[in-house]
This record gives C-alpha cells, sequence and structure tokens, in this order.
C-alpha cells in the first residue's frame, strides 16, 4: 500500500516530535510501593501461636523511585470552586495529563503499585490506564492524574 508520507519525511517529521518533547519536558518523579526486607531472621523452636518468640523477625522498607521525563498539561481546574448552593461545594483535584516515552511507562506499569507521581513539588496519583500515541512509529504513552495534596 503506498503512503502519503515518504521515509525521509517519515524521518524529518519524527525528528521534530522527539525534539518537541526533550524542548518541553520536565522531570516527573514515579514513586512505587517500597520493598519489604527481612532484616533480622533468627532461627524460632516456638510454633505459630504456641509461645512467644524470643527473636521477632523485623522488617525494613526500602524505597522504589525513579525520575523520568514528560510533558506535563495541567488543566484549568487547579483550584476549588463554590457550587450554587453555600452548602454545595466542589473540589476540582487538579487534573493534569502527562505523555511519556517508554521506559516511564514500563516503569508505571511494571506490576507493583505506583504510589505517587511528584511533578513541580505537586504530588499526583494516577486514576487512568495508559493510551499510546502512535506517531508514524514514534511512541508516547499518556496517563490522567488527579492531585492529592
Amino acid at each position: 500500500m503506498a503512503s502519503l508520507v515518504t521515509s525521509s519525511d517519515k524521518l524529518a517529521l519524527t525528528g521534530a516530535l522527539g525534539d518537541h518533547f526533550d524542548t518541553f519536558k520536565r522531570d516527573i518523579v514515579v514513586f512505587k510501593e517500597p520493598i519489604k526486607v527481612i532484616s533480622n531472621v533468627y532461627s524460632n523452636n516456638n510454633y505459630a501461636g504456641y509461645g512467644e518468640s524470643s527473636n521477632p523477625i523485623e522488617f525494613t522498607y526500602v524505597p522504589v523511585s525513579g525520575v523520568y521525563s514528560g510533558i506535563v498539561s495541567y488543566y484549568s481546574d487547579q483550584t476549588p470552586e463554590l457550587g450554587d448552593n453555600i452548602g454545595n461545594v466542589i473540589i476540582n483535584k487538579g487534573a493534569v495529563k502527562i505523555k511519556v516515552e517508554q521506559n516511564a511507562r514500563d516503569f508505571i506499569l511494571d506490576g507493583t503499585k505506583t504510589e505517587s507521581i511528584k511533578i513541580d513539588g505537586n504530588t499526583f496519583n494516577k486514576y487512568s490506564s495508559e493510551q499510546v500515541q502512535n506517531y508514524l512509529g514514534l511512541y508516547y504513552y499518556i496517563f490522567y492524574l488527579e492531585k492529592t495534596d
């Protein structure tokens, strides 16, 4: 099937899109669920439920996070608004759209829980699944977030 875009045009367009991403990207910190590590395991001769252990098992938590690049789009509903009645208060959580590359997408969706995403000093939760954008073979991934603080 014939293409309207030649291979040299495709290379120029994807290069321009890559330049656009590099120009407007900013740091996005993704925090995952910490890893629980057993730090004190001693031989215990007691059976569960029969007497107390003299050496309880101790756990430590290792934080898991990664810094990635992405384009951030803030929506206009970042501040609370009053409703019609004085008793109704509508609070907009602050919707944000992020566009990330493959490495950030893989980290966000690696099978462990993404606890929060920090952008510009604000903390957000992911509330959408990924949306894939294919620009002539150049892939970006979009997630929607809501502000938590």
